[in-house]
């Protein structure tokens, strides 16, 4: 039972600090794939901490025999010395298990339901987008050229990876920079970051009242952004996606994409241009990589303290 509180108590910690201290640490975005990785772990973390914590419940009360019998009756010999032992408490944590069986598929149907949205909201998207614009293979496998004045450029998780263009945005931007711009929703597919933001998502959708499974999306969102711009300035330098930037500023990016001028293209087109010195990036690292190795080992080491504690058969 202790430590089943440890672990749940944990879990309330990252949960609500991790959300004020991640977003400083990786407000600079010095390393903006290690601060996704970080967020990634803190909402993990919380999570098998807290499915830990369900799970050390029963076992902390029974010689687990693998049988539902063997761990009722053990449950009932546990309320013996408070003076429940009756056939009502039997009820009683029947009807609390059926609860958390209840309760835990309700969050999956929520997750579940969440990215089968996303799924074919996308789908749906570029399906539109094909029949409302021309494709351009000249610019890339999958990009296709909508009839607009707005400067915008943006790619749609689906199958055909299709990379949406508009006709401002051909304009408005020389060879060079629409070659960073679609360099950079090439590294958004590539990097599969709809996936990530999409299981975020789902997570924040089914624990409405958490502090990190709501502040998550968002911050991973604005890192993403920058990996995507990294990728970019790797493959034809910072000026043209600079230029490309601050051209672009205010542009539309639809609800469900990820876009060249989404997450504040003016600060991503600072970042760029005034890089941080090489002492900075290397503290910033240390201390990403030691809050990593913490949500690691917080909850492993209570989950390793667990598993010689009710199954001694692992230290063998």
């Amino acid at each position: 039972m202790t430590l089943a509180a440890c672990l749940a108590f944990y879990g309330m910690v990252v949960a609500v600090v991790a959300p004020r201290f991640l977003p400083r640490l990786t407000a600079a975005g010095t390393a903006p794939r290690f601060g996704v990785v970080v967020w990634t772990l803190a909402a993990a973390s919380v999570l098998v901490s807290w499915i830990g914590a369900a799970v050390a419940v029963p076992l902390s009360v029974s010689e687990w025999s693998g049988r539902v019998t063997d761990l009722l009756r053990s449950c009932l010999a546990a309320l013996r010395p408070l003076g429940v032992y009756q056939p009502w408490a039997a009820a009683l944590i029947v009807g609390f298990a059926v609860l958390a069986v209840v309760w835990l598929c309700w969050l999956m149907w929520r997750m579940c339901s969440h990215c089968a949205r996303a799924h074919h909201q996308g789908l749906r998207h570029a399906r539109g987008v094909r029949l409302a614009g021309a494709e351009a293979p000249q610019l890339g496998a999958g990009t296709v050229v909508v009839d607009t004045t707005d400067v915008a450029a943006y790619c749609v998780a689906s199958p055909s990876r299709t990379v949406v263009v508009t006709r401002g945005a051909l304009e408005a931007l020389s060879s060079a920079e629409l070659a960073a711009v679609l360099a950079h929703e090439q590294a958004h597919l590539s990097g599969r970051h709809h996936l990530i933001l999409t299981l975020l998502g789902a997570v924040r959708r089914a624990f409405l009242r958490v502090p990190l499974f709501q502040t998550a999306p968002t911050e991973v969102g604005r890192l993403l952004e920058l990996c995507a711009d990294d990728a970019a300035v790797k493959r034809h330098g910072v000026v043209p996606l600079v230029a490309a930037l601050a051209a672009m500023t205010g542009g539309a990016t639809p609800q469900g994409t990820l876009g060249a001028a989404g997450h504040s293209a003016h600060a991503r087109a600072v970042r760029l241009a005034q890089p941080v010195p090489r002492a900075h990036r290397i503290a910033h690292h240390a201390a990403l990589s030691g809050t990593a190795a913490t949500l690691v080992l917080g909850p492993s080491l209570v989950l390793g303290a667990m598993a010689l504690t009710v199954c001694p058969i692992v230290a063998l």
